[in-house]
């Protein structure tokens, strides 16, 4: 299911161009999703599909770190809320883009496009709440080896960071762009090895 998840987010990327971020004008907006209607609506639909791998995934991983812990612990419910969380808004930012590329005046088209790159940048506090809870707990009791634990602080700070995006959008950090497309390609990476850990390494009980 891991493996899954990971194929069809990165499908969002390889079949829809660069979003226009909240520094182009409406009528670029428009041009954008007008040209580019079917791929993109297309690329977000796979992206849609990624959540029904994405929960039993998720879940999966809680339980790992559940096993780890015992009875007393909480870092499992952390990451798969987290996780849930994060792809629940995920959900409702690709029908907004949805939305979006319907649109057919540059000041609803602009609206649309806005509202779904600050739900992008919403996206990544939740990411580094659960990088940091399979982080903070494979390195302490287990579940996940150190190398997911150590590799996982630094993708949740990659993601703290870029969402500060939600405050300076026409910058460095501007939303979507090259800094949160690349940390959200990051934090693809980091699941995708984690997938592979949980199919061949099985999970340790405390």
């Amino acid at each position: 299911m891991g493996i899954l998840f990971v194929i069809l987010s990165i499908a969002i990327g390889v079949t829809a161009p660069p979003l226009p971020t909240t520094a182009a004008d409406g009528a670029a907006v428009l041009e954008f999703y007008t040209a580019h209607r079917s791929g993109f609506m297309f690329g977000n639909f796979l992206g849609m599909l990624a959540l029904i791998p994405a929960i039993p995934m998720y879940t999966y991983t809680a339980y790992r770190i559940r096993l780890a812990e015992g009875a007393e612990g909480w870092l499992w419910l952390m990451s798969l809320f987290a996780g849930l969380i994060a792809h629940a808004v995920g959900m409702v930012d690709l029908a907004i883009y949805q939305v979006a590329s319907l649109q057919t005046t540059p000041e609803l088209a602009k609206l649309a496009n806005d509202l779904g790159a600050m739900c992008f940048a919403a996206i990544f506090p939740a990411l580094t709440g659960c990088a940091w809870a399979v982080s903070i707990a494979s390195l302490t009791v287990g579940g996940f080896g150190r190398w997911t634990g150590i590799s996982g602080v630094i993708v949740g700070l990659v993601c703290l960071v870029v969402s500060f995006g939600a405050l300076w959008p026409d910058g460095v950090l501007a939303v979507p762009g090259p800094a949160t497309g690349g940390a959200f390609l990051l934090y693809i990476a980091w699941t995708s090895a984690m997938a592979a850990e949980i199919a061949w390494r099985p999970a340790n009980r405390k």
